[in-house]
Parts: C-alpha cells; sequence; structure tokens
C-alpha cells in the first residue's frame, strides 16, 4: 500500500512579541504585503489589500499581487501570470481562526496558508513560536505545483516572511 505524500510545506521561527500583537498583523490584510517575503504582494498604502479590517472565520479578502515576476524562477513566472489572470487580486476566505492561537485561508486555487501561535514560556520576555504552512494538499492539482518547485521555493520565502514578520513586530 502507497502512502499519499503529506504535502505540506512548515517554517517555524520564534519572534520576542506576545502572540496577540502577532495575530493582530496577521489578521489585518492591510499590513501582509508589508510581511511578505514571497515579493509577490504590492504595498501600496492603504490599498494593498480589500476586506475587512480585521480577519474572522469566514472573512474573504484580497491582496494585490504584483504581476511582473520578482525574478525569472518558473514560480515566480507562474505567481506573476496568475497575478495577470485574476488582474492583479488574490480571493482569500478564513477557513481556520481561533484567536491569538490559529488563522488559516484559502485562495482560489484551494492550497491553504496557516500560521499558529505557540508562547514560549522558557523565558520572561513575551516571545512567541510562530509557525507558517503552506499546505497544498487541497490544492487543484498539487504534482503541478511540485513540478514547478512550489514547496521548495514557498519554505524560502516563508522563511523570510517570518523574519520580515518579526521586524514588523519590533517596530509596532
Amino acid at each position: 500500500m502507497r502512502t499519499a505524500p503529506q504535502r505540506r510545506v512548515s517554517v517555524e521561527h520564534t519572534i520576542a512579541a506576545a502572540p496577540e500583537v502577532i495575530f493582530a498583523v496577521l489578521t489585518d490584510p492591510a499590513q501582509h504585503a508589508a510581511i511578505d517575503g514571497s515579493r509577490t504582494l504590492v504595498e501600496c498604502g492603504a490599498h494593498n489589500a480589500s476586506g475587512p479590517s480585521t480577519l474572522k472565520l469566514g472573512s474573504t479578502f484580497y491582496t494585490t499581487m504584483r504581476r511582473r515576476p520578482a525574478s525569472l524562477h518558473t514560480t515566480d513566472l507562474v505567481q506573476a501570470t496568475i497575478a495577470t489572470a485574476q488582474r492583479g487580486q488574490m480571493r482569500n476566505v478564513v477557513v481556520e481562526f481561533v484567536e491569538n492561537e490559529r488563522i488559516a485561508w484559502q485562495n482560489f486555487r484551494h492550497h491553504i496558508w496557516r500560521y499558529e501561535l505557540q508562547p514560549v514560556s522558557d523565558s520572561e520576555e513575551n516571545r512567541t513560536l510562530v509557525r507558517e504552512t503552506f499546505d497544498y494538499a487541497t490544492n487543484i492539482c498539487p504534482p503541478l505545483l511540485e513540478i514547478a518547485g512550489f514547496p521548495k521555493h514557498n519554505a524560502a520565502s516563508m522563511r523570510a516572511t517570518l523574519h520580515n514578520l518579526e521586524s514588523h513586530c519590533e517596530r509596532l
């Protein structure tokens, strides 16, 4: 019997901020471009995202995507093509939500971006272990994502996102 591939990529990083602070950033679509490590979201002030100012379960929001590829890597070319086909707007729906612990959204191709927050209790400082997951098991065609190299490319982008999230939280 063959085991189905997991089709999930996760990265973790400990951030010197309380879960509430980090969660506030993650639930505000207008801040997503500021932390995006993939360089696919466009920062254009208050207009880089539309939808509710604070996300909750079932919220629909749109992010503005870069129509020019960030590089000539296959994944960047595919993302720019998708952004162009979607007129630069990526529709997302919040599918998981536990206040200050977990938020996840699903986009039009059905893969899920998930953030999980866990307080770190080994010090007196506010520190939080943040796990970002790209779950493409629910995507309409997972093998195509693998052929294009999205799992590996997204892992690197997610590491950059978590470092950007840390820097962003330090400035708050």
